[in-house]
């Protein structure tokens, strides 16, 4: 029987922000590192093979996305003030 490959980042360990914006809000956010460390050790139990994430660059992006909605997701962390200035 094949398993699934699932593929992950490392760096995805690092990522554990304390708010997001949701509907308007600004909110506590669910993902912390503790959470990929227990899916992670979820997946290879079940068996699931685990690759890292190879860097295709910006290529297979363009291919799907707007150049406007790149360019929003590439700059959005520092427009963040201007929805809550808190941040």
């Amino acid at each position: 029987m094949r398993t699934m490959q699932v593929f992950h980042s490392p760096a995805s360990i690092e990522h554990e922000p304390k708010t997001y914006f949701r509907r308007g809000k600004t909110i506590a956010h669910p993902e912390t590192a503790e959470r990929v460390r227990v899916l992670s050790n979820a997946l290879g139990r079940a068996g699931f093979e685990l690759a890292e994430a190879a860097d295709h660059g910006l290529e297979p992006l363009r291919a799907v996305h707007t150049a406007e909605y790149l360019d929003f997701l590439a700059h959005a962390w520092e427009r963040r003030a201007e929805v809550d200035p808190d941040t």
